[in-house]
């Protein structure tokens, strides 16, 4: 049995899932309150309880979690934990993790986001497939687009990576140019682009870009969003 309480959204939980899976055995249960969307994206994410009561939610994060930090710092339990290093007065996530073998068959992984494609196998990224409902809505809107086009998916994320902060710093968000030399280097290295954007802030795009041809901004769940993302020739992302 696996016990998993980070946080995050559907990017980071593929990371989180994908490098649980890769280090502990495909078979053991993962309990966890943070495995919804790759669960609704995926036919293929398996044995996994996701706690859903935001009591129980809170009560695992208030109670639960300490009893597991301390029951795998005296290694009665096993456990994963990525490790970490000061960058400017900050803790950074490093690309490295420490194991721990514990007396009994409980695996504790520490929270955190295991962004690094150390991290994980490619055969159990690899295990992932899209439900079908997704694709489909992804093909269909696609079909709108004449076959003569190459596809090209732009996303951009706005909203909380304004604010996001690194290393200190607000605003992750980027600069209109970034997606500006991107565009113009797709438009001429490859044959008749266009661009499917991607975004949480369709206004924005919608009035940034509102003189360029051959686009469209989808509307679409993030979960179909991914799915057009899977169907694009290439990218920006």
């Amino acid at each position: 049995m696996i016990f998993f309480f980070g946080d995050g959204r559907l990017g980071n939980q593929l990371f989180q899932y994908v490098f649980i899976r890769s280090m502990c055995h495909p078979s053991h249960t993962v309990i966890s309150y943070n495995f919804e969307d790759i669960s609704a994206l995926f036919d293929s994410v398996s044995n996994v309880i996701n706690i859903r009561n935001k009591y129980l939610r809170y009560a695992l994060r208030k109670f639960l979690l300490p009893i597991m930090h301390g029951l795998a710092s005296l290694r009665l339990i096993s456990s994963f934990k990525v490790n970490t290093y000061n960058e400017h007065g900050f803790t950074v996530p490093d690309t490295t993790f420490t194991k721990t073998t514990g007396l009994f068959p409980v695996v504790y992984v520490y929270p955190c986001f295991a962004q690094s494609e150390t991290f994980f196998s490619d055969v159990e990224a690899n295990r992932l497939t899209i439900k079908k409902t997704f694709l489909d809505k992804a093909e269909q809107f696609l079909a709108a687009i004449p076959e003569k086009h190459t596809k090209v998916f732009l996303h951009i994320r706005r909203t909380d990576y304004m604010t996001f902060e690194v290393l200190g710093k607000p605003g992750v968000d980027l600069p209109l140019s970034y997606y500006q030399n991107a565009i113009r280097h797709y438009e001429e290295t490859i044959s008749d682009p266009f661009f499917v954007f991607l975004t949480d802030d369709a206004q924005y795009v919608n009035n940034a870009f509102q003189d360029m041809p051959n686009k469209v901004v989808s509307n679409n769940s993030m979960f179909v969003d991914y799915a057009i993302i899977t169907l694009c020739e290439y990218g920006v992302m």
